[in-house]
């Protein structure tokens, strides 16, 4: 027969048990939201901003507008793809691929 005592300790270990397995579903996703957020925030770092004098761009023009790279700020891509800071930041708010060799960014 199960004592008082008993019961009370295996009621507490339940309990233990229970609180630990709470503690790492809550552990799991608070990893999976900060991994998430690591994932966007080296995304937009990888789109570079480069002031328009750095680079030399031999009257090229935005593929985005068509007009040229005359602003102070342009961005270059990881595909190494040049456009204007305010044309790709437009243009990722529909898509999230580059606009030239349609690789996602």
């Amino acid at each position: 027969m199960i004592t008082t005592e008993q019961s009370v300790s295996n009621k507490l270990y339940i309990i233990l048990k229970l609180n630990r397995l709470l503690f790492l579903i809550c552990l799991f996703s608070i990893m999976l939201i900060i991994t998430s957020l690591i994932y966007i925030v080296f995304k937009v770092i990888f789109i570079k901003k480069l002031d328009f004098n750095k680079v030399n761009n031999n009257n090229e023009e935005c593929s985005i507008c068509l007009e040229p790279m005359d602003k102070n700020t342009i961005v270059i891509t990881y595909c190494n793809h040049t456009f204007h800071d305010d044309c790709i930041k437009k243009m990722l708010d529909y898509n999230n691929k580059c606009p030239l060799c349609r690789r996602i960014l």
